[in-house]
């Protein structure tokens, strides 16, 4: 089944790549989803481990380092969040174009499958 995606504003080829890479990562997901689907706006890496940890089968200090050493430098490359290593806490950043690709990734995802 062929889903049609409605132009909504055109987003360049550069940063599709980038954010289609980031949005390959569970755990980048995970840290998006969390924000998306809540009314905060600030978390902790610990908050957010736990978050994901509802996602991802791993030991809770496992995913901190992942977050604080992939996903969140990741997202924050992007602009989808503003990452502080040294406080340890993450502001959900809600940018135009991650935010069109990010509503059609989460369409997508609740339509069932074939």
């Amino acid at each position: 089944m062929i889903y049609y995606m409605a132009p909504r504003q055109s987003i360049d080829p550069d940063e599709l790549d980038r954010l289609l890479t980031v949005l390959a990562d569970q755990y980048c997901r995970s840290v998006i989803f969390h924000f998306r689907n809540s009314s905060e706006s600030v978390a902790t890496v610990a908050g957010l481990a736990r978050e994901v940890r509802r996602e991802v089968e791993a030991d809770l200090g496992a995913i901190a380092v992942q977050l604080h050493h992939s996903a969140l430098p990741r997202l924050d490359d992007v602009g989808i969040v503003e990452y502080d290593a040294r406080s340890n806490t993450v502001r959900y950043l809600d940018g135009v174009a991650p935010r069109v690709l990010l509503e059609e990734v989460e369409t997508l995802s609740r339509r069932p499958g074939p």
